[in-house]
């Protein structure tokens, strides 16, 4: 018997209480299944237009690398390049030379401190000073002004006991450019290396 000719056979009563199961069911399966994923659509949208914004972050980026690498060329020519590793010895007298000039009282200087990885060294020093403010801050800002790389990572200061001048702690930080190591040539396969003559004086007869 096909579905058609039961249906057929069907009362109102059964056929309303057929459609009205099948309507629960719906709403049923809706509830348990599909309900749930509602919030899905709303983030897989976000998800979406986060990764084009990126895109396009990275797009522009992309289409400025020129710019960059012009702006970074001309840094270079004006002295804006990292120092060589060999530099870094007149860490501490570039500090002296300037506290002087400045009219800084160096009181007290720390032992140097050394970080590396493989492209750059960091040298750390802590130097005791004392002066007034304004003699400080020149002294802070021709470092900073310069291409010596310099720079302050902590900066504790009181005022001395007559309260006239400020005395404090400086830790200096300054990064340099490490020195590539040069690779020594190897011969090619299948030669020989000969050792170089050692010319030999003729022996003086003794007399």
């Amino acid at each position: 018997m096909s579905i058609r000719n039961t249906w057929g056979n069907l009362r109102s009563v059964e056929r309303r209480l057929v459609i009205g199961v099948g309507v629960l069911l719906f709403i049923v399966a809706n509830i348990i299944w599909v309900r749930p994923r509602f919030a899905d659509w709303g983030t897989t949208k976000k998800r979406v237009e986060t990764a084009r914004e990126t895109l396009r972050n990275f797009e522009k980026e992309i289409s400025g690398a020129d710019k960059i690498k012009k702006s970074i060329a001309q840094l270079e020519e004006k002295g804006g390049g990292v120092q060589q590793e060999d530099q870094a010895n007149n860490f501490s007298r570039e500090l002296q030379a300037q506290a002087a000039e400045s009219r800084v009282n160096i009181t007290g200087t720390s032992k140097q401190q050394w970080k590396t990885n493989e492209f750059f060294v960091e040298l750390i020093q802590t130097i005791s000073v004392q002066s007034r403010e304004e003699q400080l801050v020149d002294f802070l800002y021709s470092l900073s002004s310069g291409d010596s790389m310099i720079r302050v990572r902590d900066l504790p200061l009181r005022p001395d006991p007559p309260r006239q001048q400020l005395s404090g702690n400086i830790k200096f930080v300054a990064s340099y450019q490490k020195a590539q190591k040069k690779r020594e040539t190897k011969p090619a396969a299948g030669t020989t290396q000969t050792a170089p003559k050692t010319e030999t004086k003729p022996e003086t007869p003794k007399k």
